[in-house]
């Protein structure tokens, strides 16, 4: 997602989506695959800019993964992100199984309508280097009718139709299938969104759109998303987060603030006690010169027997 949404606000809308998008299909986008069982986070532990973050990654129903990333342009580099991502996700959730029990990872490239449906672009959905061969599956929007998407959507919507799941997540490519100015898209689809008549279902057709445009939205757009966000239960989400998040913090300086005051104390007591300890040690080595009787001294210092005998051996 976007850096310009704070961490804590991805964290929110993240397990919002998940929640969304559980026993989803996703045939609506041409993928035939199981459905939905979980959405996975798409972070990645990697130095490299730009490259430690997935858009859209899934548990399906069968235990597979699913990696969906959104792409308005060929880049050939683009198969080396990809690659990454697989190795990652299989390092994260195969390594120390049996093989037996390892989880099958797929990755589907979703192409704006910009890009064609061409024998040259499929051949670019392999990688043959003889030690490795990796190959990934492409849907491209330019098959889709963008307009006849929107039209459906703002009919359903200009005549209280009710909306079913697919049509919620039409709402998340809309920008991405229409021919025209990619921004324009953006700022269309979310005019649209603004007619969905179920609070739940804006937030998760705003949240799906930010995810799938993410490599290209400009600020006026995002801010325009964040805005709308901010107008529906998910802001109340995020001020309770913040609430949370600063109470926590509050806590935590509370606790060190309160065993920093304990090692004071603490250190004050030792430094007393070893104080007496070295007082009474004097005491009795004059007690000891003097000819006093050990029981005496315990009576008189508080030490124990076994203290005075050894202060006494110190002295021989």
């Amino acid at each position: 997602m976007p850096e310009d949404i704070a961490y804590q606000n991805k964290d929110i809308l993240f397990k919002f989506l998940a929640e969304k998008y559980r026993n989803l299909s996703l045939k609506v986008y041409g993928i035939e695959a199981p459905k939905i069982k979980e959405m996975l986070p798409t972070n990645f532990p990697i130095v490299e800019v730009n490259e430690n973050e997935a858009d859209s990654v899934f548990l399906l129903e069968d235990d597979s993964i699913l990696d969906i990333e959104y792409e308005s342009n060929f880049l050939e580099e683009n198969i080396n992100k990809y690659l990454k991502y697989v190795y990652l996700l299989h390092r994260k959730y195969n390594i120390g199984k049996d093989k037996k029990d390892y989880k099958k990872i797929r990755v589907v490239v979703i192409y704006t309508s910009d890009i064609k449906n061409t024998k040259s672009a499929n051949d670019k959905r392999f990688l043959d280097i003889m030690s490795l061969k990796f190959q990934f599956e492409q849907i491209f929007l330019s098959d889709f009718n963008g307009q006849e998407m929107y039209s459906n959507l703002k009919y359903k919507l200009d005549n209280n139709l009710k909306l079913e799941e697919n049509d919620i997540l039409k709402f998340i490519i809309l920008p991405l299938v229409q021919n025209e100015d990619r921004q324009k898209a953006i700022k269309d689809t979310v005019e649209l969104t603004k007619q969905i008549p179920d609070e739940v279902d804006k937030v998760f057709a705003l949240g799906g759109i930010i995810t799938a445009t993410k490599k290209f939205i400009n600020k006026e757009n995002l801010g325009m998303i964040r805005k709308e966000l901010s107008m529906t239960p998910l802001e109340r989400l995020y001020e309770e987060e913040r609430i949370d998040y600063g109470n926590k913090i509050a806590k935590k300086k509370d606790k060190e603030k309160e065993e920093a005051i304990k090692q004071k104390e603490l250190e004050k007591e030792q430094a007393i006690e070893e104080t007496e300890q070295k007082i009474n040690k004097g005491i009795t080595k004059n007690l000891l010169f003097m000819g006093i009787d050990i029981l005496s001294i315990m009576k008189a210092t508080g030490l124990t027997k076994a203290e005075v005998l050894k202060i006494q051996q110190e002295l021989n």
